[in-house]
């Protein structure tokens, strides 16, 4: 359940600009979650939802994963406004209801880490490039890897 102003402030704007239209963030929440927008700034019953939750109306966003009771799954995602906490966010709530994590979603973390700039690159020298690339692709924390030649040199025969 998505709590937003619309037609939204730029955080608003930014959030789904940011956020949900990264087509493997649509991807996953259409396919293992049932989207629910609320708006943060009408009358009726979506400020009934604002009161049951104690959110008030003209809010940046807040996204609440409820299970089939309407009871929150997990803590509530507000104050973050950035693809990386909220795509913890949605795996968060898939492990806390049991349900697998698809692989391209876990893959996706490590292209936002970059995308934000948050991950570091590193140039290591192997005897041989192709078991170096193999054994520090098994490494934890490890994105990607490429195998290449350092200032021409090639390094195994």
């Amino acid at each position: 359940m998505l709590l937003q102003e619309v037609p939204g402030c730029q955080t608003c704007v930014r959030y789904g600009h940011d956020i949900l239209s990264h087509p493997l963030m649509v991807e996953l929440i259409q396919t293992r979650f049932v989207p629910l927008a609320i708006y943060n700034n009408h009358p009726g019953p979506d400020a009934e939802i604002l009161h049951r939750f104690g959110e008030p109306s003209w809010n940046n966003p807040v996204s609440y994963v409820l299970k089939t009771d309407g009871t929150p799954l997990i803590a509530r995602h507000a104050d973050r406004y950035d693809p990386v906490s909220f795509h913890d966010h949605l795996t968060a709530a898939l492990r806390a209801a049991g349900q697998p994590v698809p692989q391209y979603f876990e893959l996706l973390r490590g292209d936002l880490l970059i995308e934000a700039g948050l991950a570091l690159s590193v140039t290591y020298n192997t005897p041989c490039f192709w078991s170096g690339e193999t054994s520090l692709a098994q490494a934890p924390g490890v994105i990607a890897t490429l195998a290449g030649w350092i200032g021409g040199k090639k390094s195994c025969g």
